[in-house]
Parts: C-alpha cells; sequence; structure tokens
C-alpha cells in the first residue's frame, strides 16, 4: 500500500485494501499495523473527496489510540500522517462535519458532544456545538479556530476544498434552522440573516 501511494497508484492501493481483512487487524498486538493501515485508507478516501469514509478511518485511529495508550507509538506515520491523539480527535471532527446532514452525522456528533474526551479541547466542543445547535451559527471560518484542524491547513492535501466545503456545511445548517422557523423567506432576506452573500445563500 506504501509503495502504491508513493506512485500516486490509488486504484491499485484501494484493490490491495479490499484483500485485507479488517477484522484480522483488531488484535492488540497487531495496533501498529491498523494504525499504518488506517492512515493509509484516510490518504485514500482524502484523495478521492469522500468524506465520510475519512471520517470513519480517523474514528478507528481514535478508538485504536484509546484503547493503546500503554503503548509507545510515533506521533507520524508514513508520508507525515499525523497520528497524535488530539490531531486524530480533530480530523474525525473535521472530516465528518463536511458531509451533508443525515441522521448517522447527528448521532456521531451527539456521541462526541457527550464525550469526557472533548470537554478540555475548546476548538472541538465549539464545532461540535455549532452543528448540534438549532439556532443560526457564525459563517465566518475565523471563529472556529480552523488553524487547530490538521485537514483545514494547507499542508493537508485538497485543504482548500476542505475550508469552502465546511463553510458550505455552515450555511448548510443555518438554511435547515431557517427552514424549521419560516414557510417563506427571500433569497436576500436569507442571505441578510446568516451574514453571507445572497449568492452563496
Amino acid at each position: 500500500m506504501k509503495i502504491m501511494i508513493k506512485r500516486s497508484d490509488f486504484i491499485r492501493l484501494f484493490i490491495i485494501s479490499k484483500k485485507i481483512n479488517e477484522a484480522n487487524l483488531n488484535d492488540d498486538e497487531l495496533v501498529d499495523l491498523k494504525v499504518r493501515y488506517y492512515a493509509y485508507m484516510a490518504i485514500y478516501y482524502n484523495q478521492e473527496n469522500k468524506y465520510y469514509e475519512t471520517a470513519k478511518c480517523y474514528k478507528t485511529l481514535w478508538e485504536s489510540l484509546k484503547k493503546t495508550n500503554k503503548i509507545e507509538l510515533p506521533q507520524k506515520s508514513d508520508f507525515d500522517f499525523s497520528i497524535a491523539y488530539f490531531d486524530v480527535l480533530a480530523n474525525y471532527l473535521g472530516f465528518l462535519v463536511l458531509e451533508p446532514f443525515s441522521e448517522k452525522q447527528k448521532t456521531e456528533l451527539e456521541a462526541l458532544y457527550n464525550s469526557e474526551e472533548i470537554e478540555g479541547i475548546p476548538h472541538i466542543y465549539q464545532l461540535v456545538s455549532a452543528f448540534l445547535s438549532r439556532e443560526l451559527v457564525s459563517c465566518d471560518l475565523n471563529d472556529y479556530g480552523l488553524e487547530r484542524f490538521e485537514l483545514y491547513t494547507e499542508k493537508y492535501l485538497n485543504f482548500a476544498n476542505h475550508r469552502e466545503t465546511i463553510r458550505n456545511m455552515l450555511i448548510q445548517h443555518n438554511i435547515k434552522v431557517m427552514s424549521e422557523c419560516y414557510e417563506r423567506l427571500s433569497m436576500p432576506r436569507i442571505g441578510n440573516l446568516i451574514s453571507v452573500p445572497q449568492e452563496d445563500a
């Protein structure tokens, strides 16, 4: 898999990945291989702009790191992929909110919101709270400390797409909130309420 990523041969990478039985990676003695495998898959799905699948990879990495806190693992994997605990958690959330709203997404956000893990991490707590809010939220990316989320920074592949998409998802959230409160709104009024240009609403 590593060679396929080096060659940017993502078709063969995916074919090889299907030959691996993921259940066999759940052995605690194979945690290093499991982390490397899901790091490679996160790279693949991000390359393909499959946000929910990327989020699932990061979720698996996060859950694996929680269970193996007694095992010394490096902070970086191949291709400068961060497996630092809080980077993995932030990237899980960061990719999760790039997906259009769904009940499945809402359930995962609620689980994060109720988790003790995020209580002391303001930027993560704020982003979770925004997408669970039943009120209008800011669409200004500067309000969310995105520089602390690796996937929204310049060092991460497709970061510009990620930033554009999260803004669109914040707008989508606000439109959903308004649809529950109003039966009819003009586009200029919508843009005014959520503080974005009319063409973005």
